[in-house]
């Protein structure tokens, strides 16, 4: 937190940027070692971060791949003209989506962390430890049901990320849909959150082939169980 909230402050100045660049580097290095789950989330801050360096570093690298930058006279008026129909409305675009994108997990009931729904992109880092276990039943042509394994079809890290997101538990269950060929697939699905013991996640009563996923609340995501007392405990030391 002390990183995240005081780092832009050196990078933003001119006599500490190329300290705190490195400083970056070496805290991204160590991140992507000790929490290898977030992926290339480390390396693409590393890249990213380099828009706080000099100009001149900038100048250099395209000198050197031989890209010829078109440079427009910004003094102009036809310039200022374009800037101002153009470039504002545009930025004017994106900052709006990166305020309102995070903030539609409001428009959902229930816990975000169980649900997931407007999870992503809400500005919720390293909150929340979650951990499932998902089991897909098919009906054949027979009209006979069996269990599918889903290591037949996904690695362990896919797995474990699907068995706890709505979604891409129905994803997956359409994805059976086509390799099975049949119209019925079903999720008997276990998550824990944050200390909690593990609860029931999907109905599986529900047929997940007449399901759609989009916007609309996921009526058969059920709700989690209040915290007792003794996992409330728990959660609050997690």
């Amino acid at each position: 937190m002390l990183f995240d909230v005081c780092i832009a402050f050196f990078l933003f100045n001119h006599r500490t940027v190329w300290y705190a660049y490195i400083v970056v580097v070496v805290f991204h290095l160590l991140t992507a070692i000790l929490f290898p789950m977030i992926g290339m989330f480390p390396f693409i801050m590393i890249v990213a971060a380099t828009i706080f360096l000099p100009a001149a570093f900038h100048n250099k690298l395209i000198r050197l791949s031989n890209f010829k930058l078109p440079i427009a006279n910004l003094h102009s008026q036809s310039s200022i003209l374009n800037f101002q129909f153009f470039i504002l409305p545009i930025l004017c675009v994106h900052f709006l989506i990166q305020i309102f994108l995070p903030l539609r997990s409001h428009l959902y009931d229930g816990e975000l962390f169980w649900h997931e729904q407007g999870y992503r992109f809400s500005w919720r880092v390293m909150l929340m430890e979650k951990a499932g276990m998902v089991f897909f039943t098919v009906k054949n042509e027979d009209g006979k049901l069996f269990e599918v394994n889903s290591r037949n079809f996904l690695t362990m890290q896919q797995e474990k990320q699907m068995s706890t997101q709505p979604d891409m538990i129905l994803q997956f269950a359409h994805h059976l849909q086509k390799v099975y060929k049949t119209s019925e697939v079903y999720a008997e699905a276990y998550v824990c959150v944050n200390g909690r013991s593990s609860q029931l996640f999907i109905d599986p009563r529900q047929n997940l082939c007449e399901v759609e996923d989009g916007f609309e609340n996921k009526e058969w995501v059920t709700s989690p169980q209040p915290l007792s007392e003794g996992e409330g405990l728990t959660a609050s030391l997690r």
